[in-house]
């Protein structure tokens, strides 16, 4: 982009500068920081350094890894031996007892999910953010119910309050504006044109 050089001639560079400063004087350089604290030193690592360290913790993670699956299969062999220990009838009931388990785990989580989309309709209802419904859930649908209805009476007296608060001001002072009756006609129009 090319400038003209008139207009550049024109700006006023001494507009820019800071007060107290004298002509063709350069600014004071900024002193040193004085803090206590030193810059940690930049560690680097040689190549071979940073394949021991990325070794090492693959090792530690591999380690875990296998410590997490020796657990679960002894776990697994446990149960399977006493399963192989327990006559028929012993084994279809611990299998039917753990299904149960399952089935009264898959319930709850159903129920909770049940309840949340139940609170998320009524905050929607009451006219009030859907977010604040992890907040109020409580363990059946008449404690969650409760909770709403105490929610929004506080949020509505909160809201209320900072309503008359930023309503509440200083009342218009009376004859606060300038008055036009002992102006003159000549004096009104000079005053409407500027």
């Amino acid at each position: 982009m090319k400038y003209n050089q008139a207009k550049i001639e024109k700006i006023n560079l001494q507009l820019f500068a800071e007060p107290g400063g004298e002509p063709g004087s350069d600014p004071a350089p900024n002193p040193e920081p004085t803090s206590d604290i030193e810059p940690e030193p930049k560690q680097t690592f040689t190549k071979e350094e940073a394949e021991a360290i990325a070794s090492k913790r693959l090792a530690e993670e591999q380690a875990k890894w296998e410590k997490e699956y020796q657990e679960k299969l002894e776990k697994e062999k446990a149960e399977a031996e006493k399963l192989a220990k327990m006559s028929a009838d012993q084994r279809a009931k611990a299998e039917f007892e753990k299904e149960q388990q399952k089935f009264a785990a898959e319930r709850e989580a159903f129920e909770k999910e049940r309840l949340n989309l139940e609170v998320r309709k009524q905050l929607s209802d009451n006219g009030l953010d859907q977010d604040f419904a992890t907040f109020l859930i409580g363990v059946d649908a008449e404690s969650s119910l409760k909770n709403i209805n105490q929610f929004k009476e506080a949020f509505n007296k909160a809201v209320e309050s900072e309503v008359l608060k930023k309503l509440a001001g200083e009342p218009p002072k009376a004859g606060g504006g300038a008055s036009n009756d002992n102006l003159t006609y000549s004096q009104m129009m000079a005053k409407q044109n500027k």
